[in-house]
This record gives structure tokens, C-alpha cells and sequence, in this order.
């Protein structure tokens, strides 16, 4: 194939991938946009770029001082379109590229993060009787008010039989879709009333930058109960828990769910100024933000397992087949791999739970001593805590700051600490936090392994598992497993620059497109036998307190 006059021939091999051009991938957390622009032929990441939401999360007050319930995290969806503008004109600017040199488009998404729309698919809370309505706005992934609405919907399953509520771990969770929309209903009437759409920030972006939306299977069916052979839960269901809702499937969302790695649609003129991209390339359909890094990492096979250590933990697995896994988040044939079962749980927060200590609980004397070694307030404590040895100070966290989401599947359940005396010092704290996370993870690994479901490849990624080796340590201490460390720091990004190479025709399949373009784990931390012996017994205090104070 001959290129325009001056430029050399373009070279195509037998998987269709076209020597020096890109992909770009976009990662959209809670915090900002992470994108990058990856080779199409090796993965290779020639330029990345950041750009965080203007407004953040949104907790506490809206701007003009309307006052937030309780557990609501919210934001704003026009920060999304300037974030991508930023992040995709950066990392183009990094590269060296052109709009003109990326052959497709792919994106992530936190979940379940969702919007109400008007018939226009523009946001309500960008509408003015709307802008000091707190359920007009975006609903984050971590919003988590909506708990009697998921206590609701869990009754009205499993009283009526509904086969999908043990396919997702027995128990429905506030900060899945449904209970959000629900919550809407019962507490903004008006909102819900106006709202010709409720979507995924994801199914919204991809219209935006589309004019078409498709919903891929990880957004429907982890966050919204949906499986191949039964669509959506049912009306009835629906509306036990509000008659509004019963018909909410037929009029106010978009069904249409689409095989992983298939192509939205193409770029329109206005995705095109949204991007710095050209118009026409392929965009595909988007995933969840964990999801993503799966294939990013070469993480493809049966026993393959992820770990992402970020505001929360994810903990994504493929399987060969089903199974019902009671208090995980669910699984779902074909969401990622097509032919793998996808399996997924995780801990409400993680990196919440650090940060939360560090603003909360560490005198100010230990930001001066910080400041005078010029390091920041973490990398002091983490120094602190690594001089410890496991179980020197007594202390023994549980790791439900945020709720528990496995395996109690409780976004009410709250965390607490044993073990306090008047000599504790912030460093103690800090480890045990850095420990009850590790237990929380030992204890899914453990609820997986007694149903059936293999644990072989253990694959750590976030940047949380970059920046704090120490924790990594205690993950593998605790757990008595090898585990691998990517060195990318945008696993997530990249992984939907592999999703846009396999929806775009670069590669056969999404296999084939992340063993050639994926990061390696390449850094590798083994369980210390000593450390390990020691948080055994640790480990079962921890189950002491989990199992007791779970329906405390």
C-alpha cells in the first residue's frame, strides 16, 4: 500500500497491523484522564499525558452551597470533555504524533458512574432548573447513599428467584446502577420525571464522541445485572422496589449490549474537536476501568488474575467457565476475552483508606519531618512502617472504610482498629492499614478458591503498586504468593489502546492484540516465609473481627 508522495511505504503484516502507526487509549478515573498513544505494532508507549477533572470529586456541598447527603460523591460531566481534550492533545504533543498518524480510539471508564439525560443526550445537571439538583448530576462509581435501594433490589431477587442474584454474589451493591437510578426516583422525583435517559458517563461519552451507544458487556452485566440469556433483571423485579422502575429498561436506557473489542461507531466531526483526532477512525466500545488493564498486562489465559491497588482494589480474574461465587461482584462470559469467563470483587477502599489516615490521624510534626527530608507525607510513613516487623504492635485493622463489597457485599459496614494503646504511634496505624488491606484480599482469594475457581498468575498494576513497594511485600507476605508488578504506570490507558487495535481490524483478536502490544510484569515480589508465618496468625485475628462484626 503506497502512502501520499513523500513518505515510505507502509508496511502491513499477516495480523493487519500497520508499521508506525497508533492507537490512542484514554483511562478515565476518579480523579482525571490518563491518555496515551501506543505503536500498533509492539504496544510501545510514545507519549502520555494527565489531565485531572477540574472539579475532582464532588463530596459535601455542591458549589452553590446545596448541601449533599451523606456518602454521595459526585461530578461533573463537562469535566470529562476538557480532561479528554487535555490528556489526548498532550500525549499526542509527548509522541511526536499527529492526529493523522492514530488509526482508532478506544476508552475505559470507572463504573458504575451515571448521568441523566435529556431526549438531546445533554447532561440535566448541565440544564438550569437542574444545576442545584445533587441527583441531576453524575452519580461516581463511588457514590454510595443508595444502600436501602440495594438492600431493596437484593429482596425483591431473591424472593421472586431471579437466577442473575447468585450469578453476582447474592447481594446487590449501592454503587451498582440500578439502586442509583432508584434513589433518584425516591428522593428527586422531578429529576427522574425529566430524564429521558439514564446511561453510564462511559455510554454518554461514547455517544458523544459517536453519535451511537452500545453498551459493553462489562458495564451491563457487572454493574447492571445483565447476562446473555436473560437481559436485564426483570420488570417485575424492578418494580418491587419502584413501580416507576419496572418499565425503566423499555424507556429510559439504551439495551443494545455488544461483544467486547466491537466498534461503536466512528468518529464524527465534533468527536474529532473533542479529541485533536481525525474524523472517521474507529472508536470502540468502552470497558470498565479495571477491565481494560487485563489485556494491557497479557493477561488473557485461564488462572490469570489482576489486582489493581488504586482509590479502591479490584481483583479481576478469567475462569473457563461459570460459577457462583456468593459475596464476589459477579461474573461474565465473554465481558473482556471472548470465550473466558470474567470474574470479579474487590475492597470499597484502599488507597481511600491511606489517604483518609493521612488527613485525618497524622500530627502535624510528621508533615515537618517530611518536609525536611523532602519527601511527602506517605513516603515518610511508608519509611517508618517498613522498619516494623509484622505484628510488633498489636494492632489489627478492618478494611471497611468504604463499606465491604467482598465478600459481605455491605456498603454500610464500617472499619475499626484493635489493639490502640496511649504509646501507638501514626506509623503503627499506618502499617496495619497497609496490612488490613492485604488481609481483605487474602480473604476474597480464599472465598474464590473454596468454590472452585483457580487462582494460577497474579498480576499487580495501579499506582498505588508503583509508588509503595512495602505494601506490594505485604500482599505477597500475606497471601504466600508470588506476585508480578507491571512497570507501566498506565496499565488502564494502554489497555484500551489494545481494545481500539483489535476493534479497529489491526489484530485478529483481543488474544492476539495484547500479547503483542501488552507491558510485562516483570518485577517480581516473593512471600518472606518469615513475615508470612508471623501474618498467619495475624490473619486469623483478622477473621475474628471480620466474622463478628459483620452483622454488628
Amino acid at each position: 500500500m503506497n502512502r501520499e508522495k513523500g513518505e515510505k511505504n507502509e508496511k502491513i503484516d499477516k495480523y493487519g497491523r500497520r508499521d508506525g502507526k497508533y492507537v490512542v487509549g484514554v483511562d478515565f478515573g476518579t480523579l482525571s484522564a490518563r491518555a496515551v498513544v501506543a505503536r500498533v505494532e509492539d504496544g510501545n508507549v510514545a507519549g502520555e499525558s494527565e489531565a485531572a477533572y477540574e472539579h475532582g470529586v464532588i463530596t459535601g456541598a455542591l458549589e452553590d452551597g446545596t448541601t449533599l447527603e451523606k456518602d454521595m460523591a459526585l461530578q461533573d460531566p463537562e469535566d470529562y470533555l476538557k480532561a479528554l481534550r487535555a490528556a489526548v492533545t498532550g500525549a499526542l504533543t509527548a509522541a511526536g504524533a499527529r492526529g493523522e498518524d492514530v488509526l482508532a480510539f478506544g476508552f475505559d471508564f470507572t463504573a458504575s458512574t451515571v448521568l441523566a439525560t435529556d431526549a438531546k443526550a445533554a447532561p440535566l445537571a448541565a440544564l438550569p432548573p437542574f444545576r442545584s439538583a445533587p441527583h441531576a448530576m453524575v452519580k461516581l462509581w463511588k457514590s454510595r447513599s443508595a444502600t436501602e435501594e440495594a438492600a431493596a433490589l437484593t429482596a425483591a431477587a431473591s424472593a421472586a428467584g431471579e437466577p442473575w442474584l447468585r450469578q453476582y454474589g447474592g447481594a446487590v451493591s449501592a454503587e451498582w446502577f440500578f439502586p442509583k437510578v432508584a434513589e433518584t426516583i425516591k428522593k428527586a422525583p422531578g429529576v427522574y420525571a425529566a430524564a429521558a435517559t439514564f446511561m453510564e458517563a462511559a455510554d454518554w461519552l461514547t455517544l458523544r464522541l459517536t453519535g451511537n451507544c452500545l453498551r459493553a458487556p462489562s458495564f451491563a452485566g457487572f454493574k447492571a445485572g445483565f447476562t446473555w440469556e436473560n437481559g436485564y433483571p426483570s420488570g417485575k423485579v424492578l418494580a418491587a422496589v419502584d413501580p416507576r422502575l419496572g418499565h425503566f429498561a423499555d424507556r429510559k436506557m439504551t439495551d443494545e449490549v455488544a461483544p467486547p473489542a466491537s466498534v461503536a461507531g466512528s468518529l464524527t466531526v465534533s468527536g474529532a474537536e473533542l479529541t485533536g483526532l481525525v474524523p472517521g477512525i474507529p472508536v470502540a466500545i468502552p470497558v470498565i476501568d479495571a477491565h481494560a488493564s487485563m489485556p494491557a498486562l497479557g493477561l488473557t489465559r485461564p488462572g490469570d488474575a489482576m489486582l489493581i491497588l488504586g482509590t479502591s482494589g479490584c481483583f479481576i480474574m478469567h475462569g473457563e467457565g461459570p460459577a457462583d461465587v456468593p459475596g464476589t461482584c459477579g461474573f461474565m462470559q465473554d465481558a473482556i476475552i471472548p470465550g473466558l469467563t470474567t470474574f470479579e470483587a474487590g475492597q470499597a477502599a484502599v488507597g481511600d483508606i491511606f489517604d483518609w489516615f493521612v488527613r485525618t490521624q497524622v500530627p502535624e510534626a510528621y508533615y515537618r519531618e517530611a518536609g525536611a527530608r523532602g519527601v511527602n507525607i506517605h513516603q515518610l510513613l511508608t519509611a517508618l512502617a517498613s522498619e516494623l516487623k509484622p505484628g510488633a504492635s498489636g494492632l489489627v485493622g478492618l478494611d471497611w472504610h468504604g463499606g465491604n463489597r467482598s465478600i459481605l457485599a455491605d456498603s454500610s459496614r464500617r472499619g475499626m482498629i484493635t489493639g490502640l494503646s496511649l504509646s501507638t504511634r501514626p506509623e503503627e496505624q499506618y502499617r496495619a492499614w497497609l496490612e488490613a488491606a492485604a488481609f481483605g484480599f487474602r480473604r476474597i482469594l480464599e472465598q474464590y478458591e473454596a468454590y472452585g475457581v483457580p487462582v494460577d498468575n497474579i498480576c499487580v498494576s495501579g499506582g498505588i503498586a508503583l509508588k509503595n513497594p512495602l505494601l506490594v511485600q505485604i500482599y505477597a507476605d500475606v497471601t504466600g504468593r508470588v506476585l508480578r508488578v507491571s512497570r507501566s504506570a498506565q496499565s488502564g490507558a494502554l489497555g484500551s489502546a489494545v481494545f481500539a487495535a483489535a476493534a479497529s481490524g489491526c489484530y485478529r483478536s483481543v488474544h492476539d492484540a495484547a500479547q503483542a502490544m501488552s507491558a510485562p510484569c516483570d518485577v517480581i515480589y516473593s512471600p518472606d516465609p518469615a513475615s508470612s508465618a508471623a501474618y498467619g496468625e495475624l490473619y486469623k485475628k483478622y477473621c475474628r473481627l471480620h466474622d463478628f462484626f459483620r452483622d454488628f
